[in-house]
C-alpha cells in the first residue's frame, strides 16, 4: 500500500513537471519517468550497500581477531544470497537498463545517454562481484581456519586486502551509476531535454 501511494505520488509529480514543460505524458513517457525513479533508487542502494563494506565493516572485521573475521565473513557469505538483496543487487541493473530503453523511446536523448552510461557501470560492479569476489569468497567458505593466530592474519590479510580493494572499486563504480540516474532524472526536468 505504501508502495503504492508513493508510487502515484512520483507520477504526479512527473506528469506536473513534464506539462510545465509542455510535454505531453503518453504510457511510454511515464514508464521512463517511473522506471528511471525506480532505477535511481535500487542504484543508490546497491552503490551504499557497498560503499558500506567498504568504509566500515571490512575495517571493523581487520580490527578484530583474525578468526572472529574470518568466521564472521563466512556467516556474511553463506546468508548473502536472499531475496533483499538479490532485487538490489540485480534490480539496480535491470531497472536501469529498463528505464534507459523507456527514456528512449519516449524520445528523452539526454537522460537515455545518462541511463545508458549507468547501466554500463552497474554492469562493472556485477561483472567484479562474479569474477572476483564469489570466488573468492568460496574459496574463503571451503578454507579450514588456521588455529595459530598468526597464520590466521596471515589468511584474513591477503583475503582482505584483494576483497577490500576491489571492493572499492565497485562501490565506486555503483556510485557513479547512481550519479548517471541523477543526472538523467535531472536532464528530464529539464525544458530541453525534450528535444
Amino acid at each position: 500500500m505504501i508502495i503504492c501511494f508513493m508510487e502515484r505520488m512520483i507520477i504526479c509529480f512527473m506528469e506536473r513537471m513534464n506539462r510545465q514543460h509542455g510535454a505531453t505524458p503518453g504510457p511510454a513517457y511515464r514508464a521512463g519517468n517511473v522506471s528511471a525513479m525506480a532505477a535511481l533508487v535500487l542504484a543508490g542502494l546497491s552503490a551504499g550497500f557497498f560503499y558500506t563494506w567498504s568504509v566500515t565493516v571490512m575495517n571493523g572485521f581487520d580490527a578484530a581477531d583474525p578468526h572472529v573475521a574470518i568466521k564472521a565473513m563466512q556467516a556474511v557469505n553463506a546468508h548473502i544470497r536472499n531475496a533483499w538483496f538479490g532485487a538490489v543487487f540485480f534490480g539496480a541493473p535491470t531497472s536501469i537498463l529498463v528505464a534507459a530503453l523507456m527514456l528512449a523511446v519516449s524520445g528523452r536523448r539526454k537522460a537515455a545517454l545518462l541511463a545508458g552510461a549507468g547501466f554500463i557501470l552497474a554492469t562493472v560492479v556485477v561483472t567484479i562481484t562474479f569474477t572476483l569476489h564469489v570466488p573468492w569468497n568460496e574459496a574463503l567458505a571451503a578454507a579450514a581456519i588456521p588455529p595459530e593466530r598468526d597464520a590466521a592474519a596471515a589468511m584474513w590479510q591477503d583475503y582482505s586486502a584483494k576483497w577490500t580493494a576491489w571492493n572499492h572499486a565497485r562501490a565506486a563504480a555503483g556510485i557513479l551509476a547512481f550519479g548517471c540516474m541523477a543526472l538523467a532524472l535531472k536532464s528530464i526536468s529539464e525544458p530541453t531535454s525534450q528535444a
